[in-house]
């Protein structure tokens, strides 16, 4: 019976190859069905991971988190993963994407002390018009595989010019009185790792941070996918 049903798998699998056939995003490589990370393993393998000590510098001042982290550069194949799940719509890469993060979370981060995963927000017509907030996915994958609570703690109130285009001067006075708490009690004597998919100056992790604080957050840190 046990042999039976093995075979029935594979026969199922491989009508399922030619049926659905599924190549790697970045090299085209053919996958199998049922592999969902969606990348081929040289592909997965060339993703440059940042070493330690892994902290991300930010331009602010003061600063209102204890530390932020980027899982890896800004190049690269990760640079092109973010580009297709964000401005391509390619939801199914938070899985590969959400793995990266679970994956430095584990390995170097004192997780079991985190009790929120906050996602950076978007703004309300930002979010009509993506139709899903990147960090928000990127949080619901790490809440799958550690599950860590998540809290959509805060709300942005004010729409914003894209900080990547802006010299590093103005993108304070930007992002400045952009986020709102949403729920006090989700942040209250917590401690929050605050979730966003690319860190650049620092200065949204920043504000977001300044106004989890004033929620009583106790302590606040932040993952990014990858820092410039």
């Amino acid at each position: 019976m046990q042999k039976w049903l093995t075979n029935l798998k594979i026969i199922l699998k491989k009508s399922l190859d030619l049926i659905y056939p599924l190549n790697c995003v970045i090299c085209k490589r053919k996958l199998n069905f049922d592999d969902g990370s969606y990348l081929c393993s040289e592909c997965y393998s060339k993703i440059i991971r940042n070493k330690p000590p892994f902290s991300v510098k930010c331009d602010c001042s003061p600063v209102y988190f204890q530390r932020a982290w980027a899982v890896g550069k800004y190049t690269g194949i990760i640079k092109d993963l973010i580009h297709l799940f964000k401005y391509h719509r390619q939801q199914y890469l938070s899985k590969p994407l959400g793995k990266l993060m679970v994956d430095f979370i584990k390995t170097n981060l004192n997780w079991q002390t985190i009790d929120v995963l906050v996602p950076v927000p978007l703004h309300p017509r930002k979010l009509r018009q993506r139709e899903f907030n990147q960090s928000e996915l990127l949080a619901k994958e790490i809440n799958k595989q550690i599950s860590i609570p998540l809290a959509n703690a805060l709300i942005r109130i004010k729409q914003t010019s894209s900080q990547t285009i802006l010299p590093p001067e103005k993108r304070l006075s930007n992002i400045a009185g952009a986020f709102k708490m949403r729920e006090q009690k989700e942040v209250a004597q917590k401690s929050i790792l605050l979730i966003d998919d690319v860190l650049t100056s620092g200065a949204t992790a920043n504000e977001c941070a300044r106004v989890l604080k004033q929620g009583g957050a106790k302590r606040i840190e932040v993952l990014a996918l990858a820092g410039k």
